[in-house]
């Protein structure tokens, strides 16, 4: 449960880690804070005790005798020694001993007396030893105090960090929180850019958002356009299949009702010839990488050739280029290759084998420089052409070599005739030695 609540709230995650590390380093300082302040008041405390051990070794106690009888404080205590170790002076019975050696060397002088624990500190004057001692209880009472009055004001200030923290985040995160409305406010259609400013951390997001909305209309518009195109295609042989139809139910002549019935059937082909090349370019383009293999094209093509009985198409060079390629998808753009060429164009045919590519050329009229730049597209007819066919073989064509990242070229061949050309680049598709 804490885990999803984690995951659904960036916020939550945020204030829980950053509080987390703040109050952590809050910890730490207090720490450091308490050691400092004991370690300073300890030597504070030592410092004060040395003072008026020497201030006592000013004094005559023996002409002063008030000053052993004024001192009440319980928490206080001294005594003064002769250098022989005698006894001359102290203001509570047992008095405080002397240290040894070994004690007096501490930085801490610590020991226990009465019951009780003393910090000691002891001045020489050649002739006398003054010890002076004051109870720890009383020190650590007094440093607790200290540290609570320092306790309080330090907690409640790390509480209001804490909310300024959380404040801060959320209106760090507002941006986010802007961008999910405007996103949230869109219309399905709605593929335009996001314009709304948003700080440099942001901008890498909405940058991909408009990058993908862009690619999305690109291919909205596309398929926009192919259903289109398809419509418009499809209604014409449709209607003259219903016609062919209707006028071989209606004629009572039987050798007109069966011309009607062999134009129908042939409609019914050119449909079906053009549903499946609507079929294989709407595939097509919804692919973005294949599973290909390294490929001989001179192979590629014999088997291709093999396959159609291909009598009037002759193979000419000895290239053998290796390719990264889809076989499948290969031979279809060489049978579309081949249709166009003997649709559009005249035999003989021949493919002819480069180091970098082929080339697929026929021996027609070739075609004007007008109509060269616009082959390829989907549906395009030449103007004037009595040959059936829907214009999208070399759509399919074009299409495969995209997703081959091969280049495709379009150019009338000087001997006569229309030439296709593919070519690779040569970087990666040598032929293995």
């Amino acid at each position: 449960m804490f885990k999803d609540w984690l995951q659904r709230s960036l916020l939550s995650r945020l204030t829980l880690f950053t509080g987390a590390a703040t109050l952590l380093v809050w910890l730490a300082l207090s720490i450091s804070t308490v050691l400092t302040v004991r370690h300073e008041f300890g030597e504070m405390l030592d410092h004060r005790l040395q003072h008026v051990a020497r201030m006592l070794l000013d004094f005559d106690i023996h002409r002063q005798p008030d000053l052993v009888r004024q001192q009440n404080d319980k928490s206080f205590s001294f005594a003064i020694y002769s250098r022989d170790g005698v006894l001359l002076a102290s203001d509570q019975q047992p008095p405080l001993p002397l240290l040894s050696n070994r004690e007096e060397r501490r930085s801490r002088r610590l020991l226990e007396h009465g019951g009780q624990r003393w910090l000691v500190a002891i001045a020489r004057d050649g002739e006398r030893i003054a010890v002076v001692g004051e109870r720890s209880d009383w020190q650590d009472e007094l440093l607790e105090e200290i540290l609570e009055h320092l306790g309080w004001p330090v907690t409640i200030s790390a509480l209001l960090l804490l909310g300024l923290l959380y404040f801060a985040l959320r209106r760090a995160l507002m941006p986010l929180q802007n961008l999910r409305a405007e996103l949230a406010a869109r219309t399905p259609n709605d593929l335009t850019p996001l314009e709304h400013p948003v700080p440099q951390e942001i901008r890498p997001l909405t940058r991909q958002l408009n990058q993908l909305f862009a690619a999305v209309s690109t291919v909205l518009a596309r398929e926009r356009r192919f259903t289109a195109d398809a419509a418009h295609e499809l209604r014409t042989p449709l209607a003259a299949l219903q016609i062919q139809l209707e006028v071989a139910g209606r004629s009572p002549r039987p050798e007109a009702r069966e011309r009607a019935i062999q134009q129908a059937l042939t409609g019914v082909g050119r449909t079906t010839q053009l549903v499946n090349q609507l079929l294989e370019l709407a595939r097509l383009e919804h692919l973005d990488e294949l599973a290909t293999d390294t490929l001989s094209l001179q192979a590629l093509v014999q088997t291709t050739l093999d396959s159609e009985t291909a009598d009037d198409v002759a193979l000419c060079g000895q290239s053998d280029l290796h390719i990264q390629g889809h076989a499948g998808l290969l031979q279809l753009l060489l049978r579309n290759l081949l249709d166009n060429a003997r649709r559009y164009g005249a035999a003989p045919i021949r493919i002819e084998l480069a180091a970098d590519g082929l080339s697929v050329i026929d021996h027609g009229r070739g075609i004007s420089p007008e109509t060269l730049q616009r082959l390829g597209e989907r549906f395009y007819r030449q103007a004037g052409q009595t040959q059936p066919g829907s214009g999208l073989g070399l759509s399919i064509v074009r299409r495969i070599a995209e997703l081959h990242g091969a280049e495709l070229r379009f150019h009338n061949h000087p001997e006569g005739g229309l030439a296709v050309t593919l070519s690779w680049p040569r970087s990666g598709n040598e032929a293995p030695a």
